[in-house]
Order: structure tokens, then C-alpha cells, then sequence
């Protein structure tokens, strides 16, 4: 979607014509004591290098932004309220020029007061205040005492004086200190340079390193020049000094040159024709302009100083001001780009004069209040109906009216047929005859209702609505009553010849009627035409564009690729309407008047602009009417008309408007203009930024929107305030501006906002911070880790050795247990006098003695040595007890065997499980023993044998034995604990009892193993 003339607005350049007298536009304003000024005697003006105009006068100093006067009186610390002059220096300070007993400057909406360095002054009088980078250069005094003159210069706050007289002293011997027919008469030019005229010579006073230099002397041609310039206006512009008398009234006024000493008359006007004379000289140094003005009692001249003396354009200065106003009145005349011609008066105000183009023609003798436009007839006259006192007034071309007025609605003349050089007249069903000068009715009570109607293509039928809808009648065959369309209310109507329709609207509601198909466009549809209401439809019949006026914009629509554009977007277009007069877009509005040439789908021209700065022709316009190329706007302020540009070379000529976007932030000692993109440094402890905006044609009071995070609100007194939870400091936020008046629209600016963070809150401080305290932590860390190992280590060991100590206790009651069962054996067998076997079972007993004293050194032993420990135990009891039963050991299972296994875990359930098992079994018994390891964290170790069971052993073992069971399942389950508690294992032990008819116990130990 595109936007058109995204940078027209609302100003428009200057235009300069160099002719004897200047052409000059009715654009202009007068600021004064109704509107805000605080008196009507103004001295001069000063434009800052910001935009904002200063005003000089005798209640103060006033700054001006285009909306809104701030005043600066005693109230505000000001010495004085009278203040004649103002100087800016490049640090933006407004010094005063004014009799004070002390000088100063505004800044930042604060008056300050420098330090005078010489005390013997009790009242200060400032002449020619001059503004030379960051300093401010004046004479203290201008008066005819020569020792009362100084050459003032700031130094910062300090102003530092140098005595010309002394001064002179120095370098003419015969000077006096009492000569008054030989005064000093001092000059500054722009540049700060002082000029001492003395006894017809010219003295340069250079000021270096804090000394007074004096060049050599020039001398005047004219003798009498010194004594002249004492009763003179006089100023210095560039290489000359140029004086009026003020005592004597001539039409000329006298140049010296400053190199030559030469002096010349320049009349105003020829000698013998000396009716005009001069006033004044007005020469503003602090706008580094080369350009003088000569007031005379009617008229300004200009006039540009150079290397010669050369006239520009003369002023009227009732065209500068009023009727009332005359030369005498004419305090000083000032020029901008921007602001215009700026004329100070003594009994007026200021007069702000817009220097435009295109300018309004005002109409006072025709009065058109409560008239509605009808037409215009062929013979250019344009006619306007008054519905409620009944009077017709038509305009001709020379804008003289004439009237008819119907006296009594009953005695018009009734007329059965509408003819062609008839207008309709408003709501009422009458009609104005061209021809016979005669106002005459529709007996018809159906068109009483009708509001508007046009003819269409087939002169027969009319289209037309009213309050009660869009109807079709034929008006003049038998006075046949309208049928109606449509009945909802309607706004208007506009005719679509390309597709023979008739577009029918009101607010919500477009009904698009073409006789065959009837398409309705109801509220939440008018968005396809950019619109969220329709105010007016103008229809282009030449290039099917399509223009709607919404509620505050306007779109160029074409239906063919069913895509808009906006127009007009730099116009607050709230109030406004549009037109079509021939191929020209007419849009019209508090702000002015627009024309545009209609040149293709989508295309128009660039736009002819006629403003209407200040209201100064009008507040509102009721409706508009046309004469031939002349467009008449009947107005709250009477008639105006201005000429349709119809010629195509018109628009090409056209100038591209200018954009006004010169927007002012605040922030604590901080004031700028903003440019897009420009970033703003904010402190954390104040986050208020103001903001102001310099428009000279401002209209209304300036508002301003910002737009951040996709939200748009508009501020408070021009004030915004950052939220502090919301923005981080070192962080960069974009916020978009803009700002919008009565008539005017900005383009809008970003605006990077900066949170300055604290020193600990810097990117580079936080890394140092991040780093150290990573470091720390790390440092922390490994110190932790260090006493956490040390402690874990000592409490390691302690347990360790705790654990060991614990082992020991268990390993030594086992140990004897197994040797006291192993001797037992021995020595029945030698009571038996089974010598041999006896011998074998004690060398066996003491291999497998020797392997369990190695075995509970350590905790921890691999499954293969836990093997062959248990199969030297069970073929040692096979000799004891003469192969009583058979074993075997399964490691199929058992997918390692360096797997660690507790030490003298599994013994004590073989021997179990041979005692009390199988011994007592009537016939031979069997032994299983099995490892079954499928991961490496679970180890299963089955005892099982098929002796008489758990039940039956007790039954036969009697009390005692069980009590020695007792004993040994206890050191195995303290075993077990010891190993659950300090280990990174748990042991579990599962007796089960074979089912009948089965016999036997089979044991199972699971070691889970915990990495």
C-alpha cells in the first residue's frame, strides 16, 4: 500500500520577486496583547539556532513556537522587563540588551547573570549587542562623555570592559577627555568588530590575548561627517557605515567607506521628487545578513551591502502591517526563511508576514451566510440559495451580487416540466429558471422530500435521495411518485458513467446501484477503500478513480486492481472535504486549499497549495461554489475566491513543499533539534524527556504521539516518562514521534533512547564482574571441593578403618568357627583310626586355612578366588564325611570372573547346607552352587542342595545345635550389614524351602553393585 507525497506539508517557500515594489501575500499574523503577547510594544526579534522566535519589548521577552507564548519577566529573575535587543551565542544563551543594574542571558528557560567586571558601573546600558562564537561583544555606554564608552567583551560568565577613551589616549596626543564637538562614536559590525569614528577618522580596535590594539587611522573625505553621525540612525554593514539623520527628514541617507574614507548620498528617490522621507536604518548584525532596511514613513526599502551599495525590493508597510501603521511605528524589520518578514512595532505587536505565492481574493460586499451553493449558470454566475429566508442571491463574475427573494412559497408559479436551464434549489421542490429569471415549483409533493438529485443518462428518469432513502422517479410524465431503492439515510450521491452506477453512501453504508445489481458495502467492509467512515465519493469518469474522504484521510481508490492509495497524509484532514472540478482534485480545509491534475489510474500531479496560515482567511468553510476557473469558498469569515489552476505547466512548475519536522527534545540541561535516528542518553534517576515542536504556521495547540513496542498513546503535556521496570539500563530502545495540529500532520522521527547504567552496570563492568565472580564461585568450588575431598577422605578412611575393624571382629569369630568344625572332623576321623584320611583332611584344611587368613585381609575378593575357596571346602568335608553327597559349581552364567565378591560370604551358607542338609539325608545327597552375573551390576549366587529342609534339621539338631545355627546366621547378617552400610553394595539373602515332595533349602545371595 503506498503512501502519496509522504513529505508535502504545510508550508511553502518564500518566493522573492525583485520589482519596485515587492508583491507581497495576505498571509500573515499578528501576534499582539489579545492573542498572548504581554504588550504591544515590540523592539525586535531574534530566531535561535533551534527555530524558536524571540521577542523583544517592553514587558518582557517572549519565545514563540508557533502555538504557544513564554514569557520572561522580573518574575523569572529578568533585571528589568524593558529589554530592547537579543543576541544568541553559538552555546544557544539569548543575551538582553537592556538598562539594568546587571546583564545576563536566558538559558534553558532560565535567566542567569554574568559578572561585570567593572564595579564603577551602576547601571549598565548595552548598545549593539553582538554575538561572535561563544562570546557576546557590546558598548557599555552611548554616550556623548567619551570615558562613559567601553568595548565590553564576555569571558564565560565575566564581562570584561576596556574604556575607549583611555583607550584612544594612547595613540592621539591631542585628544580630550571634554571634547564634545569631537566625540568617539564606536561601531560593531557582525564579526565583533569595533569601529571608532574621531575627529574624522576611522580607528580599528582590535581586541588580542586580553589586549586593545589600534590600527592606524583612515581619513574622512567629508569634514563634517563626525559631527553628523551624533544626530543620525546609523549601523555598519560589512566594509561601510551607513546614517540617516533623525533631526532633519531627507530622502536620502550617507555611506562611508571604511577603507577609502569616501562618503556618498544614496536617495531613496530622485532629488526633485524628495516627498518620501527616511525614518530610520534598521540593520539586524546577529543574523550575519549583508542587507540593510530604510524606513521611511510608507514604505521599507532593502537594500544588500557588499562592495557596493545595491537596492533589492521596497516594502509596502501597510502590506508589512495595517492601515494604522506607519513609519514612525516601525521599530526594527527582521527576515527569516522560515518565519517570514517579522515587523515590530511600537503600538501593534509583530506582524508575522508569510511570504507566499498563492494567495486568497476576500469578497467583504458579498455576504453568504446561511447559503448553500446551486450551480453556475452559462453566463458565469454562480447561485446561492438561502432555504430558510427563501432569497436566491446570484454572484457574477466580478463577484457583485443580486437577489431574488420569493415573498411567499403559495404564489410561485407551478411548472409541470423541469427544463435544462433550471437549478434545483435545495431541499425545497423549487427551481430557478435561467432563462425567464424566475423561481418556479413542482406541484409534486414527493420531490418536497428530495435533498439532491442528478440527471442520468436517459433524460427522463431522475436519481436522487433523501432522508428516507435513495429513490428513481420521472419527474416530468404524469408527476409519478419516486420509487425507492434503497431507505436506509443517506449522505450522498455520486454518478459512475464508466459503469453507468450510481454510488450511494452514507457514514457506514456505500450501495453501489446500477439498475441490474444492487452491491451494498456495509461498515466493517469500507476498510478495502481505506476508510473506516465515508464523509464523500468523487468520482473521475475519465480515469475511473475513485476518491474517498474518510473521517481524517483521504485514498485514491481504482477498482480495477481493487488497491488504494492514501494522499494528502502531512494535512490533518479531520475537517476537511474534496471536489472535483474538471480533472482537478480539489481538497479543502481549515489548512488551505489543494489542487491536483488527475493524470492516469492512481496518478495525480503534484499539488498546487493556497494556505490558509493562522485562520487568517478563515476558520471553517461551509461549501464551495465555482465561477469559470474560479473557486468560491463561502466562509465563517465571508466570501474568498481563488483561481483554479487549470494549465498543465502549472503543476509542473509546481514547488515540492518543504518539511517541517524541527522537533525540540528536552532532557535536565540538555535541548536539541532531533533528527531520524538520533539518540538520546537518559539517566536512570530521571527518565522524563519533554519534547516541543517549531512550526511558524501552526494551528491550534501541538500534540504529540510516540509509538513503542507496536503501542501508540499520545503524551501528557508533551512530556513522556520511561517506566524504569520496563527499560534496562546499557539497553537501546527506538521510540517513533510525531506530532499533529488543527491542520497539520508530521512526518514521523526516531528517536533512540539510551539508559545510561550505572558504572556497575556497564557491559564491560558486568563481564569484570561476571569474570570475577565466576571466578570466585570456581575459586569457592574448588576449595569446597578440596575440604569436601579431605572430609570425605578422612571420613573414608575412619569408616574404612571402622569397616576393617568391624571385618576383623566378624572374620575372627568365622575363623574359628571353620577351624573349630574342620578339627572336629579331623579328630573323629583319627578316633577312627582313619590315619590317611585324616592326613588329607588336614592338608587340605590347612591349604583352605591359608586361603581364608589371605581372603579376610581384604574385603573384596574376585569370584574365581571365591571359587576355589569353595571347592577345597566342599571336597574337604567330602573326605570327612566319605563322599555323603556330590557338588557342582555353575559358572555358565557368570560373564567374569575378576568380579569382586565380598570376602567369606558364600562359605559360611555351603556349610550350611552340607551340616544341617544334606549329612542327615538318609541316601547320597547334591550341592549346587551357581553364579548367574548377565550385567554388571547384579551378581546371583543359588546354594542349593536336596537335603532334609530347614524344618526337619531342626527337629533333628535339637536345641543346642540351633542355638550354634543361631550364632552363625548372625555373623553372616552382621557380615551382610557391614558390607549394605560401608560399601557401594547391597548384599540380600532369600532362604527358600522345596516343596513337597521335593527336600532341600536353596539359598540365594544377590550383590548389587553401585557405581
Amino acid at each position: 500500500m503506498k503512501v502519496f507525497l509522504n513529505g508535502l506539508l504545510l508550508t511553502c517557500l518564500m518566493i522573492v520577486v525583485s520589482s519596485q515594489l515587492a508583491a507581497q501575500s495576505e498571509n500573515k499574523f499578528n501576534l499582539n496583547s489579545s492573542n498572548g503577547l504581554p504588550t504591544n510594544h515590540v523592539y525586535s526579534t531574534a530566531i535561535d539556532k533551534y527555530g524558536y522566535l524571540w521577542i523583544a519589548t517592553d514587558n518582557g521577552v517572549v519565545r514563540y513556537n508557533g502555538y504557544e507564548l513564554k514569557i520572561f519577566t522580573t518574575e523569572q529573575g529578568l533585571p528589568t522587563d524593558d529589554v530592547w535587543q537579543l543576541a544568541e551565542d553559538s552555546r544557544g544563551r539569548i543575551w538582553l540588551g537592556s538598562i539594568a543594574d546587571r546583564i545576563g542571558y536566558i538559558y534553558h528557560e532560565k535567566y542567569h547573570s554574568a559578572i561585570f567586571s567593572d564595579t564603577s558601573y551602576h547601571t549598565i546600558y548595552p548598545q549593539n549587542l553582538c554575538a561572535v562564537g561563544d562570546h557576546i561583544v557590546f558598548f557599555s555606554s552611548y554616550l556623548k562623555n567619551s570615558l562613559n564608552s567601553s568595548y565590553c567583551v564576555s569571558d564565560n560568565d565575566t564581562i570584561r570592559s576596556y574604556h575607549l577613551g583611555t583607550e584612544l589616549a594612547k595613540i592621539v596626543p591631542y585628544f580630550k577627555k571634554n571634547e564634545n564637538e569631537h566625540v568617539i562614536v564606536p561601531f560593531l559590525n557582525s564579526n565583533g568588530k569595533c569601529v571608532l569614528v574621531y575627529r574624522n577618522s576611522i580607528y580599528d580596535f582590535l581586541l588580542e590575548k586580553g589586549n586593545i590594539k589600534v590600527k592606524s587611522p583612515a581619513k574622512i573625505s567629508d569634514t563634517d561627517y563626525n559631527v553628523m553621525l551624533i544626530t543620525t540612525s546609523n549601523c555598519i554593514v560589512n566594509n561601510y557605515i551607513l546614517n540617516c539623520h533623525i533631526d532633519i527628514i531627507r530622502n536620502y541617507f550617507t555611506t562611508l567607506n571604511l577603507t577609502t574614507g569616501d562618503v556618498k548620498k544614496v536617495y531613496i528617490n530622485k532629488p526633485e521628487k524628495s516627498n518620501d522621507k527616511i525614518l530610520t536604518i534598521n540593520h539586524e548584525p546577529n543574523n550575519k545578513d549583508s542587507s540593510i532596511y530604510v524606513i521611511s514613513d510608507k514604505y521599507i526599502m532593502k537594500y544588500f551591502i557588499n562592495d557596493s551599495i545595491k537596492y533589492i525590493e521596497k516594502y509596502t508597510i501597510r502590506d508589512l502591517g495595517s492601515e494604522m501603521i506607519k513609519g514612525e511605528h516601525v521599530s526594527t524589520l527582521n527576515s527569516d526563511k522560515i518565519w517570514g518578514k517579522l515587523l515590530s512595532t511600537s503600538t501593534n505587536g509583530l506582524y508575522i508576514n508569510y511570504t507566499t505565492a498563492n494567495t486568497y481574493s476576500k469578497h467583504p460586499n458579498v455576504n453568504l451566510n446561511n447559503y448553500t451553493y446551486s450551480g453556475t449558470t452559462n453566463s458565469g454566475r454562480s447561485l446561492w440559495w438561502n432555504a430558510t429566508s427563501l432569497v436566491l442571491c446570484k454572484v457574477n463574475r466580478n463577484f457583485e451580487p443580486s437577489f431574488i427573494k420569493v415573498e411567499k412559497e403559495a404564489n410561485l408559479t407551478e411548472t409541470n416540466k423541469v427544463k435544462e436551464s433550471m437549478f434545483h434549489l435545495g431541499i425545497k421542490n423549487l427551481f430557478y429558471d435561467t432563462v425567464t429569471d424566475r423561481i418556479y415549483q413542482l406541484p409534486d409533493k414527493h420531490f418536497a422530500i428530495i435533498n439532491y438529485f442528478k440527471l442520468a443518462d436517459s433524460p427522463k428518469v431522475w436519481y436522487g435521495y433523501s432522508n428516507f432513502g435513495f429513490l428513481r422517479t420521472v419527474p416530468n410524465e404524469g408527476y409519478k411518485v419516486g420509487e425507492y431503492i434503497d431507505q436506509d439515510r443517506c449522505k450522498g450521491i455520486a454518478f459512475d458513467s464508466p459503469r453507468h452506477a450510481y454510488w450511494v453512501y452514507n457514514h457506514n453504508k456505500i450501495l453501489i446501484y446500477d439498475r441490474k445489481i444492487n452491491k451494498t458495502f456495509i461498515k466493517q467492509q469500507l476498510q478495502q477503500f481505506g476508510v473506516p467512515i465515508v464523509e464523500k465519493i468523487c468520482i473521475d469518469n475519465t480515469y475511473e478513480n475513485i476518491f474517498f474522504k474518510g473521517d481524517k484521510n483521504v485514498t485514491m481508490y481504482n477498482s480495477r486492481n481493487e488497491s488504494y492509495t492514501f494522499l494528502f497524509t502531512d494535512f490533518n484532514l479531520k475537517e476537511a472535504s474534496i471536489d472535483l472540478y474538471k480533472d482537478i482534485l480539489i481538497v479543502y480545509g481549515r489548512f488551505g486549499v489543494l489542487f491536483c491534475k488527475i493524470l492516469g489510474q492512481q496518478k495525480i500531479s503534484r499539488p498546487i497549495y493556497y494556505p490558509n496560515i493562522k485562520n487568517y482567511y478563515f476558520n471553517t468553510i461551509t461549501n464551495i461554489g465555482y465561477h469559470e476557473n474560479v473557486l468560491s469558498l463561502n466562509t465563517d469569515l465571508g466570501l474568498v475566491s481563488l483561481n483554479i489552476p487549470t494549465e498543465d505547466s502549472s503543476y509542473d512548475k509546481a514547488p515540492a513543499l518543504p518539511v517541517i519536522s524541527n522537533y525540540i527534545v528536552s532532557y535536565k540541561n540538555i535541548q536539541g533539534n532531533i533528527a531520524n535516528g538520533d539518540t538520546l542518553n537518559v539517566d536512570q534517576n530521571d527518565l522524563r524527556i519533554r519534547f516541543d515542536m517549531i512550526n511558524p504556521f501552526g494551528n491550534g495547540k501541538i500534540k504529540f504521539l510516540i509509538s513503542k513496542d507496536k503501542m501508540t498513546t499520545e503524551l501528557n503535556e508533551n512530556e513522556l516518562s520511561l517506566s524504569s521496570q520496563q527499560q534496562s539500563p546499557g539497553h537501546y530502545y527506538k521510540i517513533t514521534l510525531s506530532a499533529y495540529d488543527k491542520v497539520w500532520r508530521s512526518k514521523p522521527v526516531d528517536l533512540i533512547v539510551y539508559i545510561t547504567p550505572y558504572w556497575w552496570q556497564t557491559k564491560n563492568m558486568q563481564i569484570a564482574i561476571w569474570i570475577s565472580g565466576s571466578l570466585i564461585v570456581i575459586l569457592l568450588f574448588v576449595v569446597s571441593t578440596l575440604i569436601t575431598r579431605r572430609l570425605v577422605l578422612n571420613a573414608s578412611m575412619k569408616r574404612n578403618v571402622r569397616m576393617e575393624m568391624e571385618l576383623k571382629a566378624i572374620y575372627s569369630q568365622i575363623n574359628p568357627h571353620f577351624i573349630f568344625n574342620s578339627l572336629n572332623s579331623a579328630l573323629l576321623l583319627v578316633s577312627k583310626n582313619r590315619m590317611d584320611e585324616a592326613y588329607t583332611h588336614i592338608s587340605k584344611f590347612s591349604k583352605l586355612l591359608r586361603s581364608y587368613i589371605k581372603s579376610s585381609r581384604n574385603k573384596f575378593i574376585t569370584a574365581e578366588e571365591e571359587i576355589i575357596n569353595l571347592q577345597n571346602y566342599i571336597e574337604l568335608q567330602q573326605i570327612r564325611f566319605k563322599d555323603r553327597f556330590t557338588y557342582e559349581i555353575d559358572t555358565l552364567h557368570l560373564i567374569s570372573r575378576s568380579v569382586k565378591i565380598p570376602s567369606l560370604l558364600l562359605q559360611p551358607f555351603v556349610e550350611n547346607a552340607i551340616e544341617h542338609g544334606l549329612l542327615n539325608k538318609n541316601e547320597k545327597g547334591h550341592l549346587l552352587v551357581k553364579f548367574n552375573m548377565t550385567n554388571n551390576s547384579t551378581l546371583v549366587c543359588t546354594i542349593d542342595d536336596d537335603g532334609i529342609g530347614r524344618e526337619e534339621s531342626k527337629k533333628i539338631s535339637g536345641q543346642n545345635v540351633s542355638k550354634e545355627e543361631s550364632y552363625g546366621n548372625l555373623l553372616v547378617k552382621d557380615l551382610i550389614n557391614i558390607f549394605n552400610k560401608y560399601e557401594s553394595v547391597n548384599v540380600e539373602i532369600d532362604y527358600i524351602d522345596k516343596p513337597l515332595p521335593l527336600t532341600g533349602t536353596t539359598v540365594i545371595i544377590t550383590i548389587k553393585y553401585h557405581k
